[in-house]
């Protein structure tokens, strides 16, 4: 072929046997990434990052390479120990990665041998190339350190979602969501956990079964076990309140009660029969005197009014 660059003032050049020697081992990202450079040799690492969406870990992976292959000069490129953002927004999939990308990642990343070897008992299986190179994008991509990572592979795994595929999209709705650290992932299963647990004994309770929740209920499930934190004592006291008072097991009357209680700081079953039983003491105290007694504001604010049906 007999093809040439346009000649011009701002032609671009390059050493062409180290690129030549670098084709087999580039992908896409790289090239753009080279070009770019090229084209502005000072343009910032933050604005590269922002144009290809990548993490400044991935961009120096990708100027080491062409460091190496001689197309590009300069110190070795070294990753940056900035804090994680708290929340960011990604693509659906991580990056792919070359078999020369992964070899290097491993033998640069130490204690990934042991990380992907920990993976792979979790799941009972070797790992594929593919599912080797999800590994490395949350730890690349998605900077998730290796306790992070075994902690999430079992809790999938525990909810029986064995495929890399679920689990490398778990990886990147909790990320989006904010929960980057070992602490925030063990926090977060805890109380996911505390939730489902409290939603089958809840539905027992009420007599809802396995149909779905409509809204209310589960916003109102959500608000005991969560926001409110209630014992699940707490909340089978509040039913019987429910059911004595209104003969059916209506949530929003249950809800009404358990509203009173928490804004009352009730927080154990002994509390709300104590309170219970002096609210009791003070209405017959108050039938005897022949209506003179005054109840207790308080009392009047956490208790007489959970007797009363909220719409």
């Amino acid at each position: 072929m007999a093809y040439k660059v346009k000649k011009c003032k701002d032609n671009i050049t390059v050493p062409k046997d180290a690129l030549l020697g670098a084709l087999d081992g580039a992908d896409s990202l790289k090239f753009k990434v080279l070009f770019t450079v090229l084209a502005d040799p000072d343009v910032s690492e933050d604005a590269v990052c922002d144009i290809f969406d990548i993490t400044r870990k991935r961009l120096h992976t990708v100027i080491s390479y062409w460091q190496k292959a001689g197309v590009l000069e300069g110190s070795e490129a070294e990753a940056p120990k900035v804090a994680k953002k708290a929340h960011c927004a990604r693509a659906t999939e991580m990056p792919r990665y070359t078999n020369e990308e992964i070899a290097r990642f491993a033998e640069n990343n130490e204690g990934f041998s042991d990380l992907l070897v920990s993976c792979q008992n979790e799941l009972g299986k070797f790992f594929t190339m593919a599912e080797t190179e999800i590994l490395i994008g949350m730890m690349d991509y998605l900077n998730l350190d290796a306790a992070y990572i075994v902690l999430l592979f079992g809790h999938c795994v525990g909810k029986g979602k064995k495929s890399l595929r679920y689990i490398e999209k778990t990886a990147i709705e909790y990320v989006d969501r904010g929960i980057l650290t070992y602490d925030e992932l063990e926090a977060y299963i805890s109380r996911t956990e505390r939730a489902e647990k409290m939603e089958y004994k809840l539905r027992e309770l009420f007599g809802i079964g396995t149909r779905g929740l409509i809204k209310r209920e589960k916003d109102a499930f959500e608000r005991w076990s969560g926001e409110w934190n209630m014992p699940y004592e707490i909340i089978e006291r509040a039913f019987d309140v429910t059911v004595t008072n209104t003969n059916e097991a209506s949530v929003p009357y249950c809800n009404s009660v358990l509203e009173r209680w928490h804004a009352s700081g009730y927080t154990t079953v002994e509390q709300v029969e104590e309170a219970l039983e002096q609210y009791k003491h003070k209405k017959t105290g108050a039938k005897d005197k022949k209506g003179s007694f005054e109840t207790d504001d308080f009392f009047e604010a956490a208790l007489a009014r959970s007797f009363t049906t909220d719409n």
